[in-house]
């Protein structure tokens, strides 16, 4: 109980000391008209990614700063509460209808309402890694991590309207105490979560309870006599303190209270304002008031939260107000805040309390005691005299130097002691080159020579010749160009210059050392350059026109640059100083920055943080003898005090609220895996992601770059878009690498690393050149098997037409020859000549026919159904019209048009010749009946005749040719049947 009375005392004793300087506050409305589900805001939170998530009377959004994104399994829900379980990484939803689970890291939804056994839950709280869940109706249940639930607390009919009042009338502590406002009753319920059992405190029986909200170790309790009070339950002796209101609120009716860091916020029902009051009670602010600042007519703030970096997020019931104020630092103006607005150019330090400052109007003397500028002007100033001052060089006696922008004056100087100009002191020697400006001025105190950085090149003024002599053709010539400012170098005798056309190192005795630029060095960045100045390291700072800082290593070979993708507000720079610290203060064109080296941390500084402009010039800055910072600008000069300037520490985190890309015309969430591995098919296009960091502040000013690791670029700006969308990567694994920067350029904590893996279209990958190898293998396999099947075919016909021809026409023109030898020599009469020579004749027209039967059954020509059946047509009739046996054909239209093997043509045609003739030499039939018919590979052919009398089965089947036929009908995979009837006798072949 101790160590609860030590911190309610301890917030009494914080935050003793409030600022008087007025900061600059701002407030924006967000509702549905952008985005939001429903105007009605119930609660809001920031997970540890720096997501905020809002809840409404219609749902769940997520907010990254630029859009709304509304929860599609939440929509509709009436949300009373959120509570996050930041070791979960987990968000416990709370609703009119029961209870959700959200992982944030899926952003899965899981309906747990089975769970519980009621739906209306009101209050939600995690202890000893315990949820408990307060009902409407006044029951309290322990949810343990395996979901086992427990009845806390359940209350009579007295306490349902007691709870029943979601917003204001229940609280927790953060030691296990849940506290409860008794229904018309000036006492406090309050149960203890974990021994479930419950007290009634009378304490504030006198003031009465208005509402009640949780507190860090107490509740905080709203009294009815307009007073705050902050109670501890202890069984003993409760500890009780009660806070003091401002005079300005003390009458006013206070509708929520919410506590950030002993900071307590107050929204108050009459003017709609909210207050923030710190511990003591004492010091208070005013953060918005409907008076000043009319967002809206009326509203109901129903949710106070704030995020950590001083910004306020209103729930009301006409939408979510972001409302926060800018961090106010001590810096002083000078020609800035006293009514006369000057844009100066070099200081420089004068005598004691004294400093001389060049700008548009010419020179002034600041006096820092009375705080008074005198404009430094000739008596009957000339016409042509230059009011555009540049650049400035005390002596410390008698002369300020000055030079100028000026077609007649260049250079000129005032005699401090006798108060006047001087213009015609020196001897110009430039060869006839006629200089404009002298851009700067640097002493060389060895050799007594003042060096001038003229729009034409190096120059010096001697102040014992008085002569002031262009440098464009001896030893110390750099070019005609532009030198913009010089500085000491580390070895004595030389110094820095740099310009339009580059940085060179001159030592003043001996002339140009060395010259560096982008031609000569490429990690120099192509670019004209306006400072240079040597960091306590030694190492050359140059600041560029267009690429931030150049840093030239002390070793004159490393150089790396500092620009807006390390935070820094614009790579336009004019200055920078150095503080004891090792701190560097950079002047830009957008801004003042102060870069850590040794944390490596920026921040930057604007006109709302109290700069009088955030633009400023170049060569205008000074460290006085005092170590006051002076920068100037276009609207005057800020000064301040390096160690006066302490940040606020508020670190953020960049996240992504959401991953799309494009497939077949779809955009679609992205699934990230644990490792943060996206893969990618390759027809999904156009990889999106919505980026976002946790300061809210002015995310319009943030700001984020990307690069790719494999093309080995430098960081890539978006700009201030929070869309990164990729496309076009080739296949393979690329890793992303996203960075971002908040308004004042502190960049987030963590930079977003994902690896994406696009997959190979698969005409593209390593298996698929495989499987068309393999595939041209395969073939060529068949093609040299199909060309040796064709060989071994052609071979095979050779061997079969000469088989054939030996055989059958061989044996007919042997038995010729021997006819025709016995006819010529044997002596017979004229009847066995005439005999023998009709033998001849017979023999001759055999083996014509088997001659071409053997060339008909080998042309390719012939490799139709329609060429077999008119072979068959023709052989019948010529075999079996001599004998008047009349033949009948079934031959139809289509078959004739189908192709048929060559092979298969031989076989069934020999099959049929061998049939023919068997009905010729063993039947007496009258008829003959030929039937054929072919669908593709398939085919049938039917000889039939009439007369089977002296063709008996058994004869049939012991002939030779019977057996032919069947052993033909196997080569062309057929079987041979053989149908005998009463009347008929048929030949069947037919294909398998």
């Amino acid at each position: 109980m101790l160590n609860v009375v030590c911190k309610i005392v301890l917030l009494w004793l914080v935050f003793l000391y409030w600022g008087t300087t007025p900061l600059v506050a701002k407030n924006i409305l967000y509702d549905d008209t952008k985005g939001l589900s429903h105007n009605f805001v119930t609660h809001t939170l920031k997970d540890k990614t720096g997501l905020l998530w809002v809840s409404t009377r219609e749902g769940l959004n997520t907010f990254d700063g630029y859009n709304f994104t509304e929860i599609p399994e939440l929509k509709n829900k009436y949300i009373n509460t959120l509570l996050y379980d930041s070791v979960h990484n987990r968000l416990w939803v709370g609703s009119t209808t029961g209870l959700f689970l959200v992982n944030l890291t899926t952003k899965k939804v899981t309906d747990c309402t089975a769970k519980v056994t009621s739906k209306n839950i009101t209050a939600l709280s995690i202890f000893d890694r315990h949820l408990f869940v307060v009902f409407a109706n006044g029951l309290v249940l322990d949810i343990a991590p395996d979901f086992a639930t427990k009845t806390v607390f359940a209350s009579s009919r007295t306490y349902w309207s007691v709870i029943g009042n979601a917003y204001s009338r229940v609280a927790f502590d953060n030691r296990g105490y849940l506290y409860v406002v008794m229904h018309n009753k000036p006492e406090l319920l309050v149960i203890d979560l974990i021994h479930r059992t419950s007290f009634t405190s009378k304490t504030f029986s006198k003031t009465g309870i208005w509402s009640i909200y949780n507190g860090d170790g107490y509740c905080i309790l709203n009294l009815d006599n307009h007073k705050v009070a902050l109670y501890a339950f202890d069984p003993q002796s409760p500890v009780v303190k009660v806070i003091d209101l401002p005079g300005d609120i003390v009458h006013e009716t206070i509708r929520l209270i919410s506590e950030y860091k002993h900071e307590f916020y107050f929204a108050l029902r009459e003017n709609y304002d909210w207050y923030s009051l710190d511990s003591t009670g004492t010091h208070f602010r005013h953060v918005y008031s409907k008076k000043n600042d009319e967002l809206f007519k009326a509203w109901t703030i129903s949710s106070l939260f704030h995020d950590g970096d001083d910004i306020v997020w209103i729930g009301t019931n006409k939408g979510l107000i972001k409302s926060y104020h800018y961090q106010n630092y001590p810096f002083n103006h000078i020609f800035g805040s006293e009514g006369k607005t000057v844009s100066t150019r070099q200081i420089v330090e004068g005598r004691k309390n004294e400093l001389f400052i060049a700008s548009y109007d010419g020179t002034y003397q600041y006096n820092l005691e009375t705080q008074t500028a005198t404009l430094l002007s000739p008596v009957n100033m000339p016409s042509q005299f230059p009011m555009y001052a540049r650049s400035l060089y005390y002596d410390q006696k008698k002369y300020v130097y000055t030079g100028s922008e000026s077609n007649a004056y260049f250079f000129y100087r005032y005699n401090v002691q006798d108060k006047k100009f001087e213009t015609h002191f020196f001897k110009l020697l430039t060869g006839g080159i006629k200089i404009t400006t002298a851009y700067c001025l640097f002493p060389d105190h060895t050799t007594g020579l003042l060096w001038i950085g003229t729009d034409r090149g190096l120059a010096t003024y001697n102040p014992v010749d008085k002569t002031v002599t262009l440098h464009y053709n001896d030893q110390f010539s750099i070019g005609l160009g532009k030198i913009m400012y010089m500085c000491k170098a580390e070895q004595n005798g030389q110094f820095w210059a740099v310009g339009e056309d580059g940085i060179f190192l001159v030592d003043a005795g001996k002339g140009k050392i060395a010259a560096y630029n982008h031609s000569i060095l490429r990690t120099i960045p192509d670019d004209d350059f306006i400072f240079a100045g040597l960091s306590p390291e030694k190492d050359l700072w140059v600041g560029s026109e267009k690429s931030g800082i150049v840093i030239l290593r002390k070793d004159l070979q490393q150089v790396s640059v500092l620009n807006r993708s390390r935070g820094i507000p614009g790579n336009n720079v004019y200055s920078v100083l150095w503080d004891k610290n090792n701190v560097a203060w950079i002047s830009t064109s957008n801004g003042l920055c102060r870069y850590d080296r040794t944390h490596d941390h920026i921040h930057n500084f604007v006109t709302e943080n109290g700069l009088t402009d955030n633009e400023f010039n170049q060569n205008s800055m000074l460290m006085s003898r005092d170590s006051t910072f002076y920068f100037g600008g276009i609207n005057g000069i800020n000064y301040f005090k390096p160690e006066n300037i302490v940040l606020k520490n508020n670190p953020f985190r960049l996240f992504t609220s959401g991953i799309s890309k494009w497939s077949n015309g779809n955009l679609i969430p992205v699934e990230v895996s644990a490792n943060h591995t996206i893969v990618l098919n390759p027809d999904d296009h156009l990889l999106s992601f919505n980026i976002g960091i946790g300061d809210y502040t002015e995310t319009e000013n943030n700001s984020y770059y990307y690069k790719i690791s494999e093309s080995k670029s430098d960081w890539l700006p978006l700009g201030n878009s929070n869309k990164l969308r990729i496309d076009g990567l080739s296949a393979g694994m690329h890793q992303i690498e996203i960075i971002g920067f908040n308004k004042y350029g502190e960049r987030s904590q963590n930079i977003l690393t994902y690896t994406i893996d696009i997959k190979q279209v698969f005409y593209k990958t390593i298996a698929f050149y495989i499987v068309l190898i393999l595939l041209i293998i395969v073939i060529a396999f068949m093609a040299f098997q199909w060309t040796l099947r064709n060989i071994n075919q052609k071979q095979k016909l050779r061997t079969q037409i000469a088989s054939n021809l030996h055989d059958e026409v061989g044996s007919l023109l042997t038995s010729i020859i021997i006819s025709t030898d016995s006819a010529r020599y044997a002596s017979s009469t004229i009847e066995e000549k005439n005999s023998k020579l009709e033998k001849i004749s017979g023999l001759s027209r055999a083996a014509t026919n088997t001659m071409s039967d053997v060339l008909w059954s080998v042309d390719a020509r012939n490799d139709y159904a329609g060429n077999l059946t008119d072979r068959m047509r023709e052989h019948a009739e010529n075999m079996l019209h001599p004998l008047d046996i009349d033949t009948e054909f079934n031959f139809s239209a289509v078959v004739q048009k189908q192709n048929i093997e060559p092979n298969t043509r031989q076989q069934l045609y020999l099959i049929f010749k061998e049939a023919i003739n068997n009905i010729v030499k063993h039947s007496k039939a009258s008829m003959v009946h030929v039937y054929y018919k072919q669908y593709g590979a398939y085919f049938e052919l039917r000889v039939t005749n009439n007369n089977h009398s002296l063709f008996t089965e058994n004869q049939g089947h012991a002939g030779q040719g019977v057996k032919n036929m069947k052993m033909r009908a196997g080569m062309i995979r057929a079987e041979c049947i053989f149908n005998i009837t009463e009347d008929e006798y048929t030949v069947i072949i037919k294909s398998y």
